[in-house]
């Protein structure tokens, strides 16, 4: 190791929430990383209110190691947790990696090489191999395809390994950010101030010890939102008056919840078909399950968020779902109608479509199925 990079002093952020059963092998490889590749470190842990002996674990490390842990002050949520300890560091690097030894702590050697030699600003961490479930690689496919097709980004954004100089985390601004949204907002605002932006490969292993505390489905539906807003701008919220309007903000949610739940049908449908052969064989069954399940996903979202209708009787699920495979009717049609007779541009004629319908499946919703929401 160059003795330059010796020279480097690193603040590792780890938050935490029952990971009892890593934290000792976690300490101990991180501890093999970067006593050869730092003059000083410093393993700051923020427990989000752990119920198992996580925090018991940390401390009887702390007497001889260069390790704290600082129970959660501010929200829940990880990304509160990593603001909270980067503001604890005091070293002008930082880096971050989850606690469930999923991602390699002896990568931070390799990207400490890359803030040195290449003078790069911010260096992430690239799941270039998967070791992980199958809702779990079609989440990352999907957050892979936002983060590309809205933003530009080539780089595995969502990572929960990353190293970077304390002055971009300095220039930035968190007031917006969500429970799980800390990364798309760091990159965004990063590529805004023309930060270099480097990576490295990693494989992304499965987990041994404990449980995931990921709600695949909120947190999926926290960062499209999230991606959404930020393509948009921030100032839209306050900025434009429509905005305010009860029947926008509703449509706008019904959109998100649309775009979601198609992810939803189309994820179910390629699990059930590629992981059970009866499913490969009768994929006409296996589309009907998936559609029935986030036609379900969708009424429940619809009926708590959009309209918050929380006194729509279940009975109103049957004439939900009859509206939504009328309007798949319809969308066909229309889509025929417009390249076949009118002759207009395949790509035209989609949008068209998409947009008709997604507006009687809307004005449908509000006054039929959840015509009894309460204005909020």
């Amino acid at each position: 190791m160059n003795e330059y990079y010796s020279n480097q002093k690193l603040s590792v952020i780890i938050p935490t929430l029952n990971e009892a059963d890593n934290i000792k092998e976690l300490v101990s490889r991180l501890v093999t990383t970067l006593t050869p590749c730092t003059k000083e470190y410093e393993l700051i842990f923020i427990d989000d209110a752990s119920s198992d002996k996580t925090v018991y674990e940390i401390n009887k490390l702390t007497a001889r190691l260069p390790v704290s842990v600082h129970p959660k002050s501010g929200e829940k949520g990880k990304s509160f947790s990593l603001i909270e300890g980067f503001n604890l560091a005091k070293y002008e690097l930082l880096a971050m990696i989850d606690a469930d030894l999923q991602y390699p702590p002896e990568a931070l050697k390799q990207m400490l090489g890359k803030i040195i030699d290449e003078q790069a600003d911010i260096v992430l961490a690239h799941r270039h191999k998967h070791y992980e479930g199958y809702i779990r690689k079609f989440g990352s496919k999907i957050n892979g395809y936002i983060n590309k097709h809205l933003f530009g980004f080539n780089y595995d954004v969502q990572a929960g390994l990353k190293l970077f100089k304390k002055e971009t985390f300095k220039k930035m601004n968190f007031k917006k950010v969500g429970p799980w949204t800390f990364d798309m907002l760091f990159i965004f605002q990063a590529r805004q101030l023309n930060y270099k932006v480097s990576m490295v490969d990693i494989n992304f292993d499965k987990r041994i010890h404990g449980k995931s505390k990921v709600n695949f489905i909120k947190v999926g539906f926290e960062i499209l939102a999230f991606a959404i807003k930020l393509k948009l701008g921030y100032f839209l919220e306050t900025k434009i008056k429509l905005l305010n309007k009860l029947w926008v903000r509703q449509f706008i949610k019904f959109s998100m919840i649309g775009v979601l739940n198609t992810l939803i049908d189309v994820g179910i449908y390629f699990i059930l078909i590629r992981s059970i052969h009866f499913f490969l064989v009768n994929f006409i069954l296996a589309k009907a399950i998936s559609y029935i399940i986030a036609s379900i996903n969708s009424f429940i979202f619809n009926r708590r968020y959009t309209f918050k209708s929380h006194n729509t009787s279940w009975l109103y699920i049957l004439p939900f779902m009859s509206v939504g495979a009328i309007g798949l009717i319809i969308n066909v049609s229309i889509l025929d109608l417009l390249v076949r007779v009118a002759g207009l541009n395949q790509l035209y004629s989609v949008i068209i479509a998409t947009l008709a319908v997604l507006s009687y499946n809307f004005l449908f919703s509000k006054f039929y199925i959840f015509s009894n929401s309460k204005k909020k």
